[in-house]
């Protein structure tokens, strides 16, 4: 099997700069392709869409300075459970996903 390797570069950013990182990922092997899936709430602040069978990619639209500013994070199903990598830019928000994953992933 060949092996892969992965280079991620990203910038994260805070209120008082920027902090560029750059994090390898060995051994990553493609998956079967999945018709992806995009779950919305009713205003459309929030999407949850299908990256592969078990990781989802969720986005939240919150305002700064008014403008709309999107965050993102992610939903893994594992033989464990879910797991909910970062949450969103407030409490409503955040509840108003976890409601979502909630009533999405019951069998997940």
């Amino acid at each position: 099997m060949k092996k892969n390797t992965l280079l991620k570069v990203g910038l994260c950013v805070s209120l008082l700069g920027a902090t560029p990182f750059v994090s390898t990922i060995s051994s990553v092997q493609a998956e079967q392709k999945v018709e992806q899936k995009v779950i919305k709430n009713e205003t459309g602040t929030i999407s949850i869409s299908q990256l592969n069978k078990n990781v989802w990619v969720h986005t939240e639209l919150g305002y700064f300075n008014g403008e709309a500013v999107p965050s993102n994070g992610l939903v893994l199903t594992t033989s464990k459970g879910l797991v909910l990598v970062d949450s969103s830019w407030d409490d409503k928000l955040t509840k108003e996903l976890i409601e979502m994953v909630e009533k999405n992933f019951r069998s997940a």
